[in-house]
């Protein structure tokens, strides 16, 4: 017999919430009691106070209250319509922190889908001139 699990988060309920990682289209991903929560313009290292907004069997979305730690990371968007067009998702997230983050996306579909372990992904190559301090 399947075992019913009770989810944790309500519709309309908010909830203090500590970002692990992001998600495939730059969403940050963090859970509530064990359960997945999806927080679009949160960051990973990130806790954030969010409202869920829709809530599945498996996991929910919510939209970003606040942020209550935020990453070391996070620069203020240049766009000055970003957190509501959607055309650039991680706009509120540092160069260096977008390269790490990849990074970390790259080895993480390598263990998950290659079932290849303790590869060493090297880092993002930056080419000279834009290296270079502005």
């Amino acid at each position: 017999m399947k075992e019913t699990r009770q989810i944790p988060v309500q519709k309309g309920k908010t909830y203090d919430i500590s970002i692990v990682r992001l998600g495939s289209s730059g969403e940050g991903v963090g859970r509530h009691e064990g359960f997945t929560v999806f927080v679009p313009f949160a960051l990973p290292s990130e806790t954030v106070r969010a409202r869920i907004t829709l809530v599945k069997k498996t996991y929910a979305t919510a939209s970003l209250v606040e942020v209550l730690k935020p990453s070391p990371d996070r620069i203020q968007p240049q766009c000055p319509v970003y957190d509501r067009c959607g055309g650039c998702q991680l706009q509120h997230l540092s160069y260096e922190g977008e390269l790490k983050e990849k990074r970390q996306q790259v080895r993480d579909a390598l263990e998950r889908i290659g079932h290849l372990q303790g590869l060493d992904v090297l880092p993002t190559w930056v080419p000279y001139a834009l290296a270079l301090p502005q």
